[in-house]
């Protein structure tokens, strides 16, 4: 009960920094960028396919996933703030979907939808209390 405790407060404090910034980027530009976790995935699944296919390290092949996200997330902005300063709010919120919808259906054709082996950067349990096991990325998620 306490091991799934953890596991549900790593994974809800995930889903809370993604929240706040969802929250963040529509009261500051007014556009609620429903291609920001998209952007995440897709870095992701670079950072997956350059690890297994180019036999990067793990911690090199995530770096550029996460590199790649940011530009990606940098492109879109720079598209929806100057291309579409003129737009209402819901049109520029739009767009944001056909981003998404377009780097989902990318994602699917370059690296197909079946799950990829990938060697975690943190691996192994971290602490041992009281016969509950605290991974060293819940560690590190929580804290």
């Amino acid at each position: 009960m306490v091991q799934g405790a953890l596991a549900g407060l790593a994974a809800g404090g995930l889903y809370a920094v993604l929240a706040v910034c969802l929250t963040l980027m529509s009261r500051l530009i007014r556009v609620v960028n429903f291609a920001q976790s998209a952007t995440g995935m897709f870095g992701c699944n670079v950072a997956v396919f350059l690890s297994i296919h180019f036999g990067l390290p793990g911690w090199l092949a995530t770096v550029a996933g996460i590199v790649l996200g940011g530009v990606l997330s940098a492109l879109i902005g720079l598209i929806v703030s100057t291309w579409l300063a003129e737009a209402d709010t819901g049109t520029r919120s739009a767009v944001t979907v056909a981003v998404l919808l377009l780097l989902i259906s990318l994602a699917f054709i370059l690296f197909g939808n079946k799950p990829q082996p990938f060697q975690p950067i943190l691996a192994g349990p971290a602490v041992t209390v009281v016969g509950v096991v605290i991974s060293e990325v819940t560690v590190v998620t929580v804290a």
